[in-house]
């Protein structure tokens, strides 16, 4: 006699994304909508509160290591993230909006959606719209180039949501929680999310 397994519970079916993207948006759909999380808009631009930036250049200068390397040790120990601004000329340049400016002849793989020349610029997601719920990640270190200048990615820093201004020529880097372990918590694993 064969046994059964027990039916331990099932997915939501989810559209993938190419398949939501090839209608145009002028609402987030209902299903991505997160009325019980913390508002993601929660710093101005005048906020007191900025992640700290750590100079690779000032980090190999003998004038200003020691200083760059408290810097970057304090970046860790409070913050547990950084950005890492580095003195460099490569650049991966893609225009999507407006979208008369975009050249898809240059990229032929990319999404239909994004090739095609129409679609609704004026697209705003909705306020409790969260594209990453607020977590902390497992392994030991992340490091981010952001490539636009949309401050999706948010930390929480002394219970404050901060939104982390993205730089020109620099990556974000994340403390992660087996780092922290192996730290002796030193440097802590910070929750972040992403809108």
């Amino acid at each position: 006699m064969a046994a059964t397994l027990p039916k331990l519970g099932s997915s939501l079916a989810v559209p993938c994304v190419q398949e939501i993207a090839k209608k145009p948006l002028t609402r987030v759909p209902q299903r991505y909508v997160r009325p019980d999380q913390e508002n993601p808009f929660v710093s101005n631009n005048n906020s007191v509160l900025q992640v700290p930036v750590v100079d690779m250049q000032r980090l190999l200068s003998a004038d200003f290591m020691d200083s760059e390397l408290d810097k970057f040790h304090q970046a860790c120990k409070e913050w547990g993230f950084f950005q890492l601004k580095l003195d460099w000329g490569d650049m991966f340049y893609l225009t999507t909006l407006p979208i008369h400016l975009r050249k898809p002849h240059l990229f032929p793989k990319l999404p239909l959606s994004f090739s095609k020349k129409s679609g609704n610029e004026n697209s705003e997601p909705d306020e409790v719209s969260i594209g990453l719920s607020p977590h902390s990640n497992s392994i030991g270190l992340t490091i981010l180039l952001q490539i636009n200048k949309m401050e999706g990615l948010q930390i929480k820093k002394d219970r404050m949501w901060v939104p982390i201004k993205p730089l020109s020529n620099a990556f974000v880097v994340n403390i992660e929680d087996n780092l922290e372990m192996v730290m002796n918590g030193i440097y802590p694993s910070i929750e972040h999310r992403a809108r």
